[in-house]
């Protein structure tokens, strides 16, 4: 007797694949596939009439599946199922797919799904109806929201560490040079009072010179003609030595002394209406109405030595370079304000404004473009290194509502 288990195969028979079913069975799992899937899934007819409708479908719908079957969208709900059917109908008529995604609120909250309808065709491409299928993607919608906002926090992180890596180094390198500067100036500065004194004294000795010839009756017109041109001569020389003096003591501010980081207990207010009182002169002489405003009465320690300079200096830039020939008011306006620690000076004016292919270089020591008219380009420089190195904040420059220029200083408060 042959073993059952070893016996050949018999030409022409076919055995079962393991595992499979008949019709019934298969037929069986494909219900209970499409009924029990978390996703999704419904068909209609050419009607439109649902003919299948899933659990989730029907409990996405807040029905039964039997109230689903055999029912139009429209008569489940009225304008807002008509436009469904719009849809359904083009992918009937058509043969492409129409994919979308829309949020639904249910009892857990608003949940936003991907839905994809397409057209049903027979073995002899006879349309059947449309059928869909819908994938809940909140949480992939949630990590993909979550990622943008951790993605933008991250280009805002690198833009801000690049502004402070520019800004390291521009003040790095204003720091060298001027305290390059502050030492030539210190070096030159002996040298420059000798040659005040040297002028001075040739001027004092003109005069005496002139005085003696004239009492001895000896002043002849060419002499007095000599007299004159070395008497202008000395004018000049005297008049750029003195300017030579105010240009070491401006490259000596460079420096930023300790005095005017000495901090003093005071309020805002009362510094800015001390402030403005010094100011103010400056404004008149070049018919400027300057204005000012304090949002904060808190007593803090203030550096208000170099606050001053630093508003000093940019009340006098606009006076000087914002407003050229132009008719109309002239106002220079400023806000001082305090926030959680953090001052802010702001400085505006209705004047010209600075031009954006220079804003990069205005606080660069000795760039003007006023230098035929007198200009050192070191006041904005100077109150660059005090806000910067002394203070340890920033002074920015832009545009004001008006149109003009906008300087803002920004600190914070030292710890006392």
């Amino acid at each position: 007797m042959t073993d059952e288990r070893t016996a050949p195969e018999r030409p022409g028979t076919a055995t079962p694949a393991r595992g499979a079913l008949g019709a019934e069975e298969l037929r069986g799992f494909l219900e209970a596939t499409l009924r029990d899937a978390p996703l999704v899934v419904y068909a209609k007819d050419t009607a439109l009439r649902f003919v299948m409708s899933n659990h989730r479908h029907a409990q996405l719908m807040g029905r039964g599946p039997d109230e689903v079957v055999g029912s139009t969208d429209s008569e489940l709900f009225g304008d807002e199922g008509a436009e469904v059917e719009a849809t359904s109908a083009r992918v009937l008529s058509s043969g492409r797919p129409a994919v979308s995604e829309f949020p639904l609120t249910l009892p857990e909250g608003e949940r936003v799904f991907h839905e994809t309808i397409f057209r049903l065709t027979a073995p002899d491409g006879a349309p059947l109806g449309v059928g869909g299928i819908a994938t809940d993607i909140t949480e992939r919608r949630q990590l993909e929201d979550q990622l943008a906002r951790r993605n933008a926090e991250l280009r805002d992180a690198l833009a801000a560490l690049r502004r402070t890596q520019a800004a390291l180094v521009e003040r790095e390198k204003l720091a060298s040079l001027g305290g390059l500067v502050a030492g030539l100036s210190h070096e030159i500065n002996t040298p420059l009072g000798v040659a005040v004194l040297a002028t001075s004294m040739v001027d004092e000795t003109l005069h005496e010179l002139e005085r003696q010839l004239q009492a001895a009756g000896t002043l002849s017109p060419s002499v007095q003609a000599e007299l004159d041109r070395i008497r202008v001569s000395a004018g000049f020389a005297t008049a750029n030595v003195e300017r030579a003096v105010v240009l070491t003591r401006s490259f000596r501010d460079m420096a930023a002394d300790r005095e005017v980081a000495e901090l003093r207990r005071t309020t805002l207010a009362t510094w800015l209406e001390e402030a403005v009182a010094t100011i103010r002169p400056l404004c008149q002489r070049h018919n400027v109405r300057l204005r000012h405003q304090c949002t904060s009465q808190r007593v803090v320690a203030l550096p208000s030595g170099a606050l001053h300079q630093i508003l000093s200096n940019l009340v006098a830039n606009a006076c000087h370079h914002a407003f050229g020939e132009t008719a109309g008011p002239r106002i220079v306006g400023v806000l001082v304000g305090e926030d959680d620690g953090v001052v802010t000076v702001q400085v505006d004016d209705n004047g010209a404004g600075v031009p954006e292919a220079i804003r990069s270089s205005i606080f660069e020591p000795f760039y003007t473009t006023r230098r035929s008219q007198g200009g050192t380009g070191l006041g904005l420089s100077v109150s660059y290194q005090l806000a910067t190195g002394t203070l340890g904040g920033s002074l920015t420059v832009g545009t004001s509502p008006a149109g003009g220029a906008r300087f803002t200083v920004r600190w914070t408060l030292p710890a006392v």
